[in-house]
């Protein structure tokens, strides 16, 4: 589960709410984002979340995403990304 959140400036705050299980939540760049899909090694900021929100701070300007996963378990998950600057 992934939200593209266009170009956002460096230091932007991202707040993420998440619904359903614990959950991995990343913010990676547009680079890290295709070797993200590509399954090859990967920067993000973030990691895995109990509660929520999650908020995360985009580290230089360019093109971000938000990603949600359930790191392989079984759940339910749902995201939601306001960016805040």
């Amino acid at each position: 589960m992934y939200i593209d959140l266009g170009h956002l400036s460096s230091g932007a705050a991202v707040r993420v709410d998440i619904t359903g299980n614990a959950a991995n939540v990343q913010l990676l760049d547009a680079v890290n984002y295709a070797h993200y899909k590509r399954r090859e090694s990967y920067r993000y900021v973030g990691g895995p979340y109990t509660g929520s929100p999650a908020v995360l701070r985009t580290t230089h300007s360019g093109r971000w995403f938000v990603v949600g996963d359930l790191g392989g378990r079984t759940g339910r998950l749902g995201i939601k990304a306001s960016v805040h600057t």
